[in-house]
C-alpha cells in the first residue's frame, strides 16, 4: 500500500471515529473508546513482537512506546522496552524501564530480576544479588532469577557456587537448555571437560540450534585438544580439534592448533625416518650371514633381550592395590575382571586398572540458602557420609553408572535438602534435626541405588536462621528461663515455709512431750517422797512407841535441836551436855530465835 493511500484511510478512520464520539451516549463512547483501545494495544505489541524477535529492537521501542501512549502503566510494554535496550546494552535505560514497572507493581519479579541481571553486565555484582534476591523471595522457582544469580557467581569465578543455582533452575526444569549450558561452561572453566561435554550435550539434544551451547561446546573441545597438546599427545588433540571444527568450521584457534599439532607429527614421524640409512652396503656394513654367525655372536645377545624384555613387561604390569580400595581391570577399554586388595599383574598396555576407594568419605554441600514453608530465609548446610560398597557390582556401578559421583552426590544433597527444608516450618526444622537427617538419608539413598554406594548418615551441619528471628528466639527463651527461675524460686520458698512448719510442729510436739514427762517424773517424785515420809513417821511413832513412852517432850525436843541444825542456829552447850529448853510461842508453836539452856551458871 502506498504511503499516501495509507494516510488517506487513517484520516478517514479518524473522521469517523470523531463522528462516532458526537453520535453516541457518553456511557457507551467510553466503552468503544476501551475497546478501541484494546484492540490498538493488542495491534500494537504484535507488530513490536515481530520487530523485536527479528532484531530490530529501535523499531520495537518504538512500537512499545506506542503501547505505553495508550496505557502508561503497561509493564508489559515497560518490561519489553527495557528488553530491548538490555539487547542493546544500553543497560542503564533499561534499568529505568524496569524500575517503572516496579513503580505500577512492586512485586514484578521479572523486573526485579532483570535489574539484577543489568546491573550483573554492568559488573555492579552486589547490587545484582540484591535485586535477585529480592525476586527469589517472592517467588523461589523463578528460573529466570536462579540463572541470572548463577551468571553473577560465574562472573566473579566463583564456578561452584554458580553450578549450584543452576541446578536448582535444573531441579525445577530438567530441560532448561541455558542452565545446561551454563553448567557446561562453568565446567569447562574449571578444567572438568568430560563433564562439561556431556551438560552440553544434553543442552543440544534439548535444543540442537541453541548457539550458546554449540559455542560452549567447540570451546570445551578446543580445551579438551589444548589439554592433549600440552601433554605432547598430538593425535589426541587433533581428533577434539577436528571435532570442534565440525561444530564449528570457521573456529580459527581450533584450525591453528590443528595446523601446529600437525606439525608436531610430521616433525616426530621424520626423526624417526631420519634414524634409518638410505642405502645399505651389506658387504660393508655387515658381515655375511651364516648359522655360525648367528650362534656365535647374536644368540646369546637375542636371550638376554628377551629375559630383559620378559622382565620390563613383568615388573611392569605388576600393579598393588591397597586395602582401602578395590580394582576394577579393564582389558582393551572392556571390564575384564575385579580386584581386591594385594598384588596382581595385568598386561601393560593392554590391561588397566581403576582403583576405587572403599573407605567411608564425607561430602560437604555448602551453605544454601532455603526458603522454609512458612517463608523464612534458612542458611542450611549437609555433610553426607558414604563409600563405595566392597562387592563387585557395586564397584562396577560406582564406575559404569555414574560419571562423577562425589560430585553429583553433592548436587544431589542440595536438591534433596531444599525439597525436604522447602516443605517444614522453620520451627520444625529447628527442633527435628534427627527426623530431618533421617528424611535427607532416606531420599539420597533411594536416588542413588543404582550407584554402587551405601549412604552411611547424613548430618545437617548447621541451620543458620535471619537475624531478626534469631533475635526473637533469644527473646522468647530469656522469657521461658526467667519463668522457669520464677516457678523454681517460688516452689524452693513454699518446700522452705513447709519444712519451718513441720519444724515448729515438731518442736511444739517435743516441749508438750517434755512438760508431760517433766510432770509425771515430779508427780512419781512427790510420790516417792510422801512414801518415804509416810515411813519415816511410821518408824518414828514405832520407835516412839517402843522406846520413849511417857517422853514426848524429849522427843520433840530432839526434833527441834535437828530442825535448828539444819537451819544453822545458833545454841549453847551447858556444861553438863545439851538440855535446850524449847520456849513455845502463843500460836503453840516453838520459837526459833531463843534457845534457853537450863543450868545454874549461865543463862543464854
Amino acid at each position: 500500500m502506498k504511503p499516501a493511500t495509507k494516510s488517506a484511510i487513517i484520516g478517514i478512520a479518524i473522521i469517523l471515529i470523531g463522528m462516532l464520539n458526537n453520535i453516541l451516549p457518553e456511557s457507551q463512547s467510553q466503552e468503544v473508546e476501551k475497546n478501541r483501545n484494546f484492540e490498538n494495544v493488542t495491534l500494537l505489541i504484535e507488530k513490536a513482537d515481530q520487530f523485536y524477535d527479528s532484531g530490530q529492537k529501535e523499531e520495537a521501542i518504538k512500537y512499545y512506546q506506542m503501547v505505553l501512549a495508550i496505557n502508561k502503566t503497561d509493564t508489559y510494554a515497560l518490561n519489553s522496552i527495557g528488553d530491548s535496550l538490555y539487547d542493546l546494552e544500553r543497560y542503564d535505560d533499561a534499568i529505568k524501564y524496569y524500575e517503572k514497572t516496579l513503580a505500577a507493581n512492586k512485586s514484578n519479579t521479572y523486573a526485579l530480576a532483570s535489574i539484577g541481571d543489568s546491573l550483573n553486565s554492568m559488573e555492579k555484582y552486589s547490587e545484582a544479588q540484591k535485586y535477585l534476591d529480592m525476586a527469589l523471595s517472592i517467588d523461589q522457582n523463578f528460573t529466570y532469577a536462579l540463572n541470572a544469580k548463577g551468571n553473577v557467581f560465574y562472573n566473579l569465578g566463583q564456578y561452584d557456587e554458580a553450578i549450584n543455582y543452576y541446578d536448582r533452575t535444573l531441579a525445577i526444569n530438567k530441560s532448561d537448555t541455558y542452565a545446561l549450558t551454563s553448567i557446561g561452561d562453568s565446567l569447562n572453566r574449571l578444567g572438568r571437560y568430560y563433564s562439561a561435554l556431556q551438560f552440553l550435550d544434553m543442552a543440544l539434544e534439548t535444543d540442537a540450534n541453541d548457539t550458546y551451547a554449540k559455542d560452549t561446546k567447540v570451546d570445551t573441545l578446543r580445551r579438551l585438544g589444548d589439554n592433549y597438546y600440552s601433554e605432547g599427545k598430538y593425535e589426541d588433540a587433533i581428533k577434539y580439534y577436528d571435532k570442534a571444527l565440525a561444530i564449528n568450521p570457521s573456529y580459527s584457534d581450533a584450525k591453528s592448533m590443528k595446523e601446529i599439532s600437525l606439525t608436531h607429527l610430521d616433525n616426530q614421524g621424520k626423526a624417526v625416518e631420519s634414524e634409518i640409512p638410505d642405502k645399505v652396503n651389506i658387504d660393508h656394513d655387515y658381515p655375511l650371514v651364516t648359522l655360525d654367525f648367528i650362534f656365535d655372536n647374536y644368540l646369546s645377545f637375542g636371550i638376554a633381550a628377551v629375559i630383559v624384555i620378559a622382565l620390563i613387561i613383568f615388573f611392569g604390569g605388576l600393579r598393588m592395590v591397597r586395602p582401602t580400595h578395590r580394582g576394577a581391570i579393564e582389558r582393551l577399554s572392556r571390564y575384564h575382571r575385579f580386584m581386591k586388595s594385594g598384588i596382581t599383574w595385568i598386561i601393560p598396555v593392554i590391561d588397566r586398572i581403576y582403583p576405587v576407594n572403599i573407605t567411608e568419605q564425607m561430602a560437604d554441600a555448602d551453605q544454601q540458602e532455603i526458603i522454609t514453608k512458612d517463608n523464612l530465609n534458612a542458611f542450611v548446610d549437609v555433610q553426607i557420609y558414604f563409600k563405595v560398597k566392597e562387592d563387585e557390582d557395586s564397584v562396577k556401578a560406582a564406575l559404569y553408572n555414574v560419571n562423577d559421583y562425589r560430585l553429583q552426590i553433592i548436587s544431589l544433597a542440595r536438591t534433596t535438602l531444599r525439597n525436604v527444608i522447602g516443605n517444614k516450618e522453620f520451627s520444625q526444622v529447628n527442633n527435628n534435626r534427627t527426623q530431618l537427617n533421617k528424611e535427607i538419608l532416606e531420599s539420597i539413598q533411594q536416588q542413588t541405588a543404582n550407584w554402587g554406594l551405601e549412604i552411611v548418615r547424613c548430618e545437617l551441619k548447621e541451620i543458620q536462621p535471619p537475624a531478626d528471628v534469631q533475635q526473637t528466639m533469644n527473646t522468647v527463651l530469656k522469657a521461658q528461663n526467667e519463668k522457669q527461675a520464677a516457678i523454681d524460686f517460688a516452689t524452693a520458698r513454699e518446700t522452705a515455709a513447709d519444712g519451718e512448719k513441720r519444724a515448729a510442729i515438731k518442736q511444739a510436739e517435743g516441749q508438750m512431750q517434755s512438760a508431760v514427762l517433766k510432770a509425771q517424773g515430779e508427780a512419781q517424785a512427790i510420790l516417792k517422797v510422801a512414801e518415804a515420809r509416810s515411813k519415816e513417821i511410821q518408824i518414828i511413832n514405832e520407835s516412839a512407841q517402843k522406846y520413849f513412852v511417857g517422853n514426848a517432850q524429849v522427843l520433840k525436843q530432839l526434833e527441834v535441836s535437828e530442825t535448828a541444825m539444819k537451819d544453822n542456829a545458833k545454841f549453847v552447850i551447858a556444861e553438863k551436855g545439851t538440855n535446850p529448853v524449847i520456849v513455845f510461842g502463843q500460836d503453840g508453836n516453838p520459837t526459833s530465835n531463843v534457845i534457853v539452856t537450863k543450868s545454874k551458871d549461865k543463862i543464854t
